[in-house]
């Protein structure tokens, strides 16, 4: 009895051994799972205001974002749903741990005109997106992620002789698909 005890034990350290190297070998997460190119998909609310955005971005060998993707924000406003397309023109890294965790973000500098009630708006502003938590899916084609976001620009309008300085700050919930 005591030798099967034995036995069925050592199988069974045996097997858990086994599966936790292959969990952890399956995990195992290098940069060059986030290289190439992905479509981000994001959702926030800023406490009053949610807006939506699509990208698509490249991500480089070293994790940096590439210049120049586009992207297309959608807002919704009391007066409806207003869509404004907007580009990454500052990059900043997306980068990945071994235990494919995902971290860091990406800057935009938006200049988004628009007309109410005949009234001019202009936003001038910077988006810092800063991943907070993120994990790339066990496929290596899926990540999800929060970000903490912070918006800092200047609002002109007709109505007001001076630019008024805008500050705020929101969380996104975001997906990245490979494509």
């Amino acid at each position: 009895m005591q030798k099967k005890s034995r036995f069925l034990g050592g199988l069974l350290s045996a097997f858990l051994l086994t599966g936790a190297a292959a969990t952890a070998a399956e995990a195992a997460c290098t940069q060059a799972n986030l290289t190439g190119r992905w479509l981000l998909h994001g959702m926030n609310d800023d406490g009053g205001i949610s807006a939506a955005v699509q990208c698509l971005i490249k991500i480089q060998a070293g994790g940096r974002v590439a210049a120049g993707a586009k992207c297309l924000a959608t807002r919704s406003t009391e007066q409806g749903e207003i869509e404004k397309s907007i580009g990454v023109t500052q990059v900043r890294a997306i980068k990945i741990r071994p235990n494919c965790s995902v971290y860091g973000g990406l800057k935009f500098k938006t200049n988004i005109q628009e007309v109410r009630d005949g009234i001019n708006f202009q936003l001038k502003a910077t988006t810092l997106i800063n991943i907070k938590s993120g994990q790339l899916n066990r496929g290596k084609d899926i990540v999800t992620a929060v970000s903490q976001d912070s918006i800092k620009g200047v609002l002109i309008s007709d109505l007001y002789p001076e630019p008024i300085p805008q500050e705020s700050r929101s969380v996104t919930y975001f997906t990245l698909t490979k494509m």
